[in-house]
């Protein structure tokens, strides 16, 4: 009995729904709060951020085996390893390749902004830092000295 509520407290793998009898916790859930909380999975599920277990940790985390939950990889990474070393990238929503130490670079015409998605440089840019300071125009284009990409006259 349950010396605040004067219920019954449920069974593991039950919760107390203030019905007349517990409702069973989903199967993913070894125990819960409710149907859509859970306070401790099931084997061969991870807890997500979301309180729910599933049978793998989605896009951008990894499984933790010390937690036994997901944790967010690196924003850079589509998947990683519990190093925080990338393992693949997202080319085609993030415009991010896998670079030699292991972490998701910008494709060229993009420049990393510290968030997931790459952001597109300037019209005539080919490579730059920012939106507005260009590394290296396009074959049409000259660079000034203030880093802006100016089409030539030819």
């Amino acid at each position: 009995m349950d010396n605040k509520t004067g219920r019954c407290v449920p069974i593991v793998g039950y919760f107390d729904n203030s019905f007349e009898k517990a409702t069973k916790c989903p199967l993913s859930c070894r125990a819960c709060r409710s149907l859509t909380y859970c306070t401790a999975c099931a084997d061969g599920f991870f807890m997500f951020k979301d309180n729910l277990c599933y049978p793998a940790c989605p896009l951008r985390y990894y499984f933790d085996s010390f937690g036994l939950n997901c944790q967010a990889c690196p924003y850079d990474c589509l998947t990683c390893d519990n190093d925080g070393n990338c393992l693949s990238c997202d080319l085609i929503n993030d415009r991010r390749i896998l670079s030699s130490k292991k972490r998701c670079i910008s494709k060229p015409g993009f420049f990393d902004n510290l968030i997931t998605i790459s952001v597109a440089c300037s019209n005539g840019c080919i490579s730059c830092t920012t939106l507005a300071f260009c590394k290296i125009c396009n074959q049409s284009y000259f660079l000034t000295s203030t880093g802006q990409c100016v089409q030539s006259c030819f």
